[in-house]
C-alpha cells in the first residue's frame, strides 16, 4: 500500500512538473504541447480529485485537459460535474454547450447537459435535451428515465410513468427506474402502488439506506408514521428520526415542489418550507438522481 502510494504521489509530481514548466508569464496554463500520456496522467489525477471531493483542484486539472483538448468528451464531462458540485450550474452547461457545437450527437455529453439543467432548477431544459436523445436513440433507457424524471418536476406524473414503463421494457426490474416510478406514484398521490414498487427494493439484500428512507416517506406521506418511523430507526437514532416524521407533518399539506425537494435534495428551490418553519430531514440523498443505467438487473418481479 505504501509503494502504491509513492507511485502515484510521483506520477502526480511528474504531471504537475510538465504543467508548471509551460506557463505563460501570466500564469495561464499553455499545455497545448502537453502528449496525450500526460493529458491521460492529468485526467487520471482530476479524477481522482473529484472522487475525493476536491472539485476546487480537480475542476484546475479538467480546465487545462480542456484548454489542450477541447474534443475531450471525459475532461468536460468531469468539468461540468464538478461545476454542478460547486453550484456553478451556468458555467456547467455552458462547457457542456459548447462541446456540443462540435460533437451535436455525442449522446453521452448531451445526457450530462439534461442532468446539469435538472440540478439547476430548469426541467423544461432538461427534458428538451432527454427528448433530442431519444430522437435519434428511441432505446435510450437513460433518456426515458430523464424524461419521466422531468415531467415528475413538472408535475406531469402520468406522463412520467409513461416514460418509466417504456424504460423497463428495454430494461427490465432495472432498480433506479423502479425507484424512480414508485416515487412517481408516491408525488402523484397513488401511495399504494407507489409502496408496492418502493417495499421489494427496501427489503433487497443488497438495499440501502436511501431505499429504506424512500420507502419510509411514501409511507409518511400515505399516513402510516408508525410504519415511517419503524423504517427510520433502521438507519437513524431516535432524534433524527422524530426530526423527519415531523418534517412529513408539514410535507403533508405542502407544496408539490416543496415535496420535490424532500424527495431530490436541491433539484427545486422549495416554496412552502423553510428552516425557519420545519425541523431540518434527514431524507434520502436524490433519489430520483439520473444514472447511467448499468447491464446490472435486480431480480424484482415488474409491477
Amino acid at each position: 500500500m505504501h509503494r502504491t502510494f509513492i507511485r502515484w504521489s510521483f506520477s502526480l509530481l511528474a504531471v504537475l512538473f510538465v504543467i508548471s514548466c509551460t506557463n505563460h508569464q501570466n500564469n495561464m496554463p499553455n499545455i497545448e504541447n502537453l502528449s496525450e500520456k500526460a493529458q491521460n496522467q492529468l485526467l487520471r489525477v482530476a479524477e481522482s480529485m473529484k472522487k475525493a471531493g476536491d472539485c476546487g483542484t480537480a475542476i484546475k486539472f479538467y480546465k487545462d485537459i480542456v484548454y489542450s483538448e477541447p474534443q475531450n468528451s471525459q475532461a468536460n464531462i468531469g468539468l461540468a460535474q464538478c461545476l454542478v458540485e460547486m453550484k456553478k450550474y451556468s458555467e456547467a452547461s455552458e462547457v457542456l454547450n459548447h462541446f456540443l457545437l462540435d460533437q451535436p450527437h455525442n449522446t453521452q455529453v448531451r445526457m450530462e447537459l439534461g442532468k446539469v439543467y435538472i440540478a439547476g432548477h430548469n426541467p423544461e431544459m432538461a427534458l428538451n435535451e432527454f427528448i433530442l436523445i431519444l430522437s435519434h436513440d428511441p432505446q435510450s433507457t437513460s433518456a426515458q428515465n430523464g424524461v419521466g424524471v422531468c415531467n415528475d418536476f413538472l408535475g406531469q406524473h402520468q406522463k412520467a410513468q409513461n416514460s418509466y414503463y417504456k424504460a423497463l421494457e428495454t430494461t427490465p426490474n432495472h432498480h433506479g427506474i423502479l425507484a424512480n416510478l414508485g416515487l412517481s406514484y408516491i408525488l402523484d398521490g397513488k401511495y399504494e402502488k407507489g409502496i408496492n414498487i418502493l417495499e421489494p427494493l427496501a427489503k433487497r439484500f443488497q438495499a440501502t439506506p436511501r431505499d429504506r428512507q424512500n420507502l419510509a416517506l411514501a409511507y409518511g406521506l400515505s399516513g402510516n408514521m408508525g410504519k415511517a418511523a419503524q423504517l427510520f430507526r433502521i438507519d437513524l437514532d431516535d432524534t433524527d428520526v422524530r426530526t423527519n416524521i415531523a418534517y412529513i407533518h408539514v410535507l403533508q399539506s405542502s407544496s408539490h415542489a416543496s415535496k420535490i425537494e424532500a424527495i431530490y435534495p436541491g433539484s427545486q428551490k422549495p416554496e412552502a418550507i423553510s428552516s425557519s418553519e420545519s425541523p431540518q430531514p434527514i431524507l434520502p440523498s436524490k433519489p430520483l438522481e439520473i444514472q447511467p443505467l448499468s447491464s446490472n438487473k435486480t431480480h424484482i418481479k415488474k409491477p
